[in-house]
């Protein structure tokens, strides 16, 4: 359910790929208006309003990251059942003869 959420299952697209163009815009409107502070007197509005869209693109990222890496996890790895089926070769009928032998029950 969680993952379904996460992979934007609900909208039937991506999730993350929907959120990362918030943070790139919010950085990019950062950028320009501490660029523009540097010419326009007064200038503490702008440098509040970059402080706060940096600080929103941060956070944006932070949020876009979390689908990212669920999307990431589905592709790349994968999650055996337990890891003992990994480790444990299947018993055989020999498997068991032999057994027996060594400790009859």
């Amino acid at each position: 359910m969680l993952r379904n959420l996460l992979q934007g299952k609900f909208l039937q697209h991506p999730l993350h790929t929907l959120l990362v163009h918030f943070p790139i815009g919010l950085f990019g409107l950062s950028l320009f208006l501490d660029s523009i502070a540097w010419f326009v007197q007064p200038a503490d509005p702008l440098r509040r309003g970059a402080f706060y869209t940096l600080a929103a693109g941060i956070g944006m990222a932070l949020l876009a990251a979390i689908p990212g890496l669920a999307d990431w996890i589905s592709a790349n790895t994968r999650f055996p059942n337990s890891m003992v089926d990994r480790i444990t070769p299947v018993t055989t009928a020999a498997d068991i003869r032999m057994e027996r032998r060594i400790a009859p029950v």
